[in-house]
């Protein structure tokens, strides 16, 4: 794996610093581990670590530091299934009358969908694959998981759109728009190779929107209403937004005062428009192609 696991942000979600999610009463969350823990576990797995009182680091410093070996020496997996042993949960569930099962799957399911967020940005994701855990480079697989769609359908979009407003429903809003901003490229893939065109690999989505209003042939018309011309215009404005929001919003490293928190109604605003935009220029393609 990568250094990319070393983002701050990451560490404490690993450490159980951060809440993942609180529902019902019951507190989501990976079990909190003390510096001299990290130590413990850095050293189980190789790494020169010792704790001292009087030379102490700040916890996500100590957990990075185990990180950074682990990914150096391919022991990243066995490092993530170690942190999510039954055995580490057992404390954190006393209180709940939940099994321990359903909570470690929850926590799972949580931290890694978070994570991925923040590892957005790197074209980097975790992935289970059986009882393992791999860092993939989503640049490398987005033509592959792409073209495994054969097609793409209204009824696959407003499918995609409800599991999203299941997400903003959790309170999980940046990854309501991480899917929201996925499911625009996907669209947006889906037309361009349908007419056996190459896709941008810019890695932008208003570059792959160019190639779809070429296709589309989506330019001001003069002979529709000036109203619909205004609307076609304000698509532009809906993918610039997203494309730019899905960073800014999820990603904090180096941005300063430019991040940006979304409150609620502004996710559904968010999901809303890019569900406009997928629905808009499938059934415009849909339309072109008979």
């Amino acid at each position: 794996m990568s250094n990319f696991l070393t983002n701050k942000k990451i560490v404490e979600i690993l450490d159980g610093d951060t809440s993942l999610l609180l529902e019902c009463g019951v507190e989501y969350r990976m079990p909190y581990l003390s510096g001299r823990d990290i130590c413990d576990i850095g050293t189980a797995f190789g790494a020169n670590m010792s704790y001292s009182r009087s030379q102490t680091l700040p916890r996500y410093e100590y957990m990075a530091q185990v990180i950074e070996y682990c990914s150096e020496h391919k022991k990243m997996s066995k490092l993530l299934c170690f942190l999510f042993k039954e055995s580490q949960f057992k404390e954190l569930i006393k209180n709940y009358f939940i099994k321990l099962d359903d909570y470690i799957s929850r926590v799972k399911e949580l931290a890694i969908n978070q994570i991925n967020d923040l590892l957005f940005v790197s074209n980097h994701k975790i992935e289970m694959i059986g009882d393992k855990f791999m860092l993939t480079n989503t640049d490398n697989n987005l033509d592959v998981n792409v073209a495994a769609i054969k097609n793409i359908s209204i009824d696959y979009i407003r499918d995609i759109f409800a599991r999203t407003y299941q997400e903003i429903e959790l309170g999980n809003y940046d990854s309501a728009i991480t899917k929201a901003r996925t499911t625009m490229e996907e669209v947006f893939h889906y037309i361009i190779e349908s007419e056996n065109i190459v896709p941008s690999d810019s890695g932008k989505l208003d570059d792959l929107y160019k190639q779809v209003k070429q296709i589309l042939n989506m330019k001001n018309n003069p002979q529709l209403d000036s109203r619909i011309n205004g609307l076609l215009s304000a698509l532009n404005s809906i993918v610039n937004n997203i494309a730019s929001m899905r960073n800014i919003s999820s990603d904090s490293h180096g941005l300063g005062k430019a991040r940006i928190k979304l409150d609620k109604h502004h996710t559904k605003l968010v999901v809303n428009s890019a569900t406009i935009v997928c629905e808009f220029v499938l059934e415009s393609y849909n339309k072109q192609s008979y």
